[in-house]
């Protein structure tokens, strides 16, 4: 269904270690690896949705892509040269 669809969509995933997870986590309310710290998260990864790959009445499976993968995204974007950094070309 075109115009129900979710590609192209941005996806960020947060990361933390165990340790920092919440308590409602847990069983008992209890986190036995150390205490609940919402600060605490490992650096954040951007997604997009790239294609659907399954959809039927129990499941739907996007494709992830990086932002390097998407069309027309082309690294470096700029030109480092002698002039801007005089250490490329040089000897030792």
């Amino acid at each position: 269904n075109i115009g129900n669809d979710l590609v192209g969509a941005k996806f960020t995933r947060i990361r933390t270690l165990l340790e920092f997870i919440d308590v409602e986590n847990f069983a008992n309310n209890i986190n036995p690896f150390g205490s609940s710290d919402p600060t605490q998260e490992l650096p954040k990864e951007i997604f997009f949705l790239s294609k659907k790959l399954i959809e039927n009445r129990q499941i739907v499976s996007y494709e992830l892509i990086s932002a390097l993968d998407l069309a027309n995204v082309k690294l470096p974007k700029r030109i480092a040269t002698r002039k801007l950094f005089p250490g490329i070309g040089g000897y030792v």
